[in-house]
C-alpha cells in the first residue's frame, strides 16, 4: 500500500515538473 502511494506521489511529482 505504502509503495502505491509512493508511486502516486512520484507521479504527480514528474507531472508537476513536467508542466513547469
Amino acid at each position: 500500500n505504502t509503495s502505491k502511494t509512493l508511486r502516486a506521489s512520484g507521479n504527480a511529482q514528474k507531472a508537476a515538473a513536467d508542466r513547469k
